[in-house]
């Protein structure tokens, strides 16, 4: 009885070392304003609750340290494909805030502890909130499930196909945000090209900088425009990853 009850808690830890590394990084879950503690408890629960219908997938048994690196490598490379998502957006949100004059107007990020641009801050909070709203994070837990019948619990980590992985999705999401962003950028050239024009054909009034506070009402007004239809396809396709992976 002690020993099939030992191997049933080393397969559950297995089961966590995927779930917990997965949790640690994805959209939502792993953001670091979540208290450290609600994480490993939800990865505990989660675990438990998974870990029935995957210690029958086959599979190494035991819990040695080679089979925990690779469980903890599987989940944190499944955690790091969602973290993307909200990296390449905000990344070019930043951008987009630079393009129409929002490079110093700072405020604090929902994802992480230091400020960000406001466009970054609310692009973010949009996706963590519709993760949740979409149900996005149940389908993410159902593929770290899936993903037991492409790697079973103690194979060995196949780094060359997740980086291969990890080089599409940044392909991917950094394509899906610049299609959110490339108004801001079109505009911020040609606003800025503009006023540099008119202000060289007429030096003796700075109207380059003059048309700082037009060309960020501009912006503003685009965003109003652009960014409601661009964040719901981006979260549209955030969830269809987290749905098929």
């Amino acid at each position: 009885m002690n020993v099939i009850a030992g191997e049933a808690v080393a397969e559950t830890f297995l089961v966590f070392c995927r779930v917990g590394g997965c949790l640690m990084l994805t959209p939502g879950f792993g953001s670091e304003r979540t208290p450290v503690r609600l994480r490993l408890a939800l990865s505990v629960a989660v675990s438990v609750a998974v870990a029935p219908m995957v210690n029958g997938a086959g599979g190494r048994p035991g819990a040695g340290l080679d089979a925990i690196a690779s469980e903890l490598a599987i989940g944190l490379t499944i955690g790091f494909l969602g973290r993307l998502f909200l990296i390449a957006l905000e990344t070019l949100l930043t951008a987009a805030a630079l393009s129409i004059g929002l490079g110093n107007a700072m405020t604090a990020s929902v994802d992480a502890a230091e400020h960000v641009s406001p466009l970054a801050a609310l692009g973010t909070l949009v996706a963590t909130v519709a993760v949740f709203a979409s149900d996005a994070h149940l389908e993410l837990i159902r593929g770290v499930v899936e993903s037991y019948a492409v790697a079973p619990r103690g194979a060995a980590f196949d780094g060359a196909r997740g980086l291969a992985d990890a080089l599409d999705m940044c392909r991917r999401t950094f394509l899906l945000s610049l299609a959110v962003t490339s108004p801001f950028l079109v505009y911020g050239v040609l606003a800025n090209l503009a006023a540099g024009f008119i202000n060289r054909m007429a030096p003796q009034a700075p109207f380059y900088f003059i048309s700082a506070p037009l060309v960020l009402a501009g912006g503003l007004a685009l965003a109003w425009l652009s960014l409601k239809g661009g964040l719901a396809a981006f979260v549209s396709e955030l969830a269809t990853w987290a749905q098929r992976g």
